[in-house]
């Protein structure tokens, strides 16, 4: 199996009180990636600072701005990044140590050009609870030929985002 180079990107904003989790978290992959692109999306908290200083600190993390919403902020967080692979998640989420391994593996191996992951949320109140319950089913639920991908759980070829145009920056 061929080992690419791997790029893990994320669109953030307004995320102070969690982007240290995330970004341990990408820290500890069991498969590193090459580079972490974190695209600030016009926060007014200290994310951009807390990313900032992560970046001082290891410098496979890359901070970049612009952006208007999700969509375009994974746009530009790709546009930097110099993976063939690009791994896309999203704040708020803290990553299994083994998320990147095995979301990539059937890229390298040529098996796909796009993998849909899943995520279980961890609700810290009765609201995220129910919000949960009703938005995302469980992967036991989920028909394999019918899965859309989140965007908080995906990878694919940059030759395919390239391809397609990128994500479509009126849908968030």
């Amino acid at each position: 199996m061929q080992q690419h180079t791997v790029s893990i990107i994320c669109t953030v904003r307004d995320e102070a009180d969690n982007i240290a989790a995330l970004l341990d978290s990408m820290l500890m992959q069991t498969r590193a990636a090459d580079e972490i692109v974190i695209n600030d999306c016009q926060s007014v908290d200290e994310t951009p600072a807390i990313v900032a200083a992560y970046a001082a600190r290891y410098p496979r993390i890359k901070l970049v701005r612009g952006g208007h919403n999700i969509s375009s902020g994974r746009n530009n967080a790709i546009r930097h990044a110099r993976g063939l692979l690009i791994a896309s998640t999203d704040a708020g989420l803290i990553l299994d140590p083994h998320w990147l391994a095995r979301i990539i593996a059937p890229l390298e191996t040529g098996d796909a050009d796009l993998v849909g992951g899943f995520f279980h949320p961890t609700p810290r109140s009765l609201f995220a609870l129910v919000l949960g319950e009703t938005n995302y089913r469980r992967s036991s639920e989920i028909d394999p030929l019918a899965f859309l991908p989140f965007g908080k759980s995906m990878a694919f070829r940059k030759e395919v985002w390239e391809a397609v145009g990128g994500f479509p920056e009126w849908a968030s």
